[in-house]
């Protein structure tokens, strides 16, 4: 594992260090707690910026990406938007491995066994393989006056609707990502 996912695992617990003895659910508004605190702990060991980045992430994300296997499409698309996956997908495949570590210290399992992982990765493949391009041309030649207000919403639709398409329809959970 690399470097900026080996430091980005040591994150996440951040926020827990100030609130010993604290439960569910109250112990998830620690993430705000932890990204300060994480920031700050970066600043000072003056950690290289391609290592803080995913350190903050996986600091802000851990929680959506843990939960992605029971979460709607939208929330999917959204997660892959705030982690800019589609300008920087090894980043956010390092943060899916960051995260699959952490549960696997958690559950004393192996990384292969975190439920969201295969879904993370198969979905962002079908995100990717949207054709923006296609859509912003449609877009531009059918209504240019309103091109540049439609075609990001078009795209978002189209990457939820092929992530979706992963997703079966029954039995599903769909808690809420941040975002």
């Amino acid at each position: 594992m690399a470097l900026p996912a080996r430091f980005a695992v040591l994150l996440p617990a951040l926020g827990h260090v100030e609130i010993k003895g604290v439960e569910l659910p109250e112990h998830l508004a620690t993430e705000g707690r932890a990204v300060a605190l994480a920031e700050g702990l970066c600043k000072r060991l003056r950690v290289p910026h391609e290592v803080r980045d995913l350190a903050l992430m996986m600091t802000r994300e851990y929680a959506a990406v843990a939960r992605a296997d029971a979460a709607p499409a939208a929330a999917i698309v959204n997660l892959f938007e705030r982690c800019d996956a589609f300008r920087k997908p090894a980043r956010f495949l390092a943060l899916v491995e960051a995260c699959a570590c952490v549960h696997a210290a958690d559950t004393d399992q192996s990384i292969e066994n975190f439920p969201p992982r295969a879904l993370l990765q198969r979905a962002l493949a079908a995100a990717q393989a949207v054709n923006a391009g296609a859509i912003a041309a449609e877009i531009t030649r059918t209504t240019p006056e309103r091109a540049n207000e439609k075609i990001p919403d078009a795209i978002h639709a189209a990457r939820v609707q092929a992530v979706a398409q992963l997703i079966p329809p029954a039995g599903r959970a769909s808690p809420k990502l941040a975002g």
